[in-house]
């Protein structure tokens, strides 16, 4: 029996479903794509590193030896990753591919004829969100990918239009895995402290105070003080026409001011500590995307080398081996051709120790 009939014996089927809804990357009723955009601190790494990727040239080049090698731009390859589609240059590309497996664990690219290209090709993305969802698949090397259109209908993708980039998941070797995935609780209570602060600022009378009346005036009956907390409200609540003012009392009446404490909340704590839980969920140093008081010009740029050599280089790589290994020999391209991006520019130094190693060298 053929290697890759076995292997669906034991995996599954040929249409490949992905996963369930229920393991959609979320966060409480958000999903990934709601929470980049809600999220300040997972919308800030996944855009940095995002953009990071995206700024590295992508080049062709053809192998001449173990030793030699030369630039390619006018390969069909080369043609199509410079120019991916009519709508995208290769940087919007890049980044919009990167954001989709940063969030989603799993980011489809579809290889489309186009005869008014100049390679003959387009690149697409195809959402997560668009590839339905039925049942649990898990399958290696799928043949389908099922697509919903958006109009109640649904299109087959064969392999050898598309090619996948995926996130590992441990005990499903067909399906992916999200960081969200560990950031699911940290997200949750981010969001319900959000939700929290709204809710004080949204409250009747913008200042932190109470009111009082001597005990010796003239009772209110339940109608007079019912009249006077809505003039008071709709005065001076958070749209009233006196918000903000200082409101004129009767009877001895006395505001009295209060601080709220945020300490058992740990509000401005917590913040950090989300900021610094998504970072490590994505590998990346807090200080390069967040000022901290105890960073220095020595260690910013350290940490800036850090970023491309060990936090990006594996999703880099990633990107690198599947567009070598699955796209380039769906164009047809000469088996010594190659992508890689160019990580020169970002990680040799400055030009003040460029020139201090040439005048060491030369000295």
């Amino acid at each position: 029996m053929p290697v890759i009939q076995r292997l669906r014996n034991l995996f599954g089927r040929n249409v490949f479903y992905m996963v369930t809804p229920e393991e959609m990357p979320r966060a409480g009723k958000m999903s990934a794509r709601q929470l980049y955009a809600t999220q300040a601190n997972l919308h800030a790494v996944v855009s940095f590193l995002a953009d990071s990727v995206a700024q590295l040239p992508l080049k062709i080049y053809v192998r001449d030896g173990e030793n030699s090698r030369r630039r390619d731009r006018d390969s069909v390859a080369a043609k199509l990753l410079w120019r991916p589609n009519a709508d995208q240059t290769a940087y919007e590309f890049i980044n919009a591919l990167s954001v989709e497996l940063l969030l989603m664990g799993c980011a489809v690219m579809w290889l489309l004829p186009d005869p008014d290209s100049e390679s003959g090709y387009q690149l697409r993305i195809i959402p997560r969100e668009w590839i339905v969802d039925t049942e649990r698949a898990t399958n290696y090397a799928p043949d389908i990918l099922k697509v919903h259109t958006g109009a109640g209908q649904f299109i087959d993708i064969p392999r050898t239009e598309f090619v996948q980039f995926r996130m590992y998941s441990p005990g499903n070797p067909g399906g992916y895995q999200s960081p969200i995935a560990a950031l699911r609780q940290t997200l949750n209570e981010q969001i319900e402290a959000d939700r929290f602060r709204t809710q004080i600022y949204k409250s009747s009378g913008r200042f932190n105070a109470y009111i009082t009346r001597p005990k010796d005036v003239q009772p209110w009956d339940d109608e007079t003080k019912r009249k006077w907390l809505t003039a008071f409200r709709e005065g001076w609540g958070a749209d009233g026409s006196n918000s903000g003012k200082m409101p004129l009392l009767e009877d001895g009446m006395e505001i009295k001011p209060f601080s709220t404490s945020f300490k058992e909340s740990e509000w401005s704590q917590s913040v950090v500590l989300t900021r610094e839980a998504v970072a490590a969920a994505y590998g990346v140093n807090p200080s390069l995307i967040w000022h901290s008081n105890t960073q220095t010009y020595a260690s910013s740029r350290d940490n800036a080398r850090a970023l491309y050599a060990e936090c990006l280089g594996p999703v880099i790589q990633m990107l690198q081996q599947r567009i070598n290994s699955f796209l380039l020999p769906k164009v047809g391209a000469d088996p010594n051709l190659y992508v890689e991006f160019d990580l020169n520019e970002k990680l040799k130094g400055s030009f003040e120790e460029r020139a201090s190693i040439l005048q060491t060298s030369v000295g």
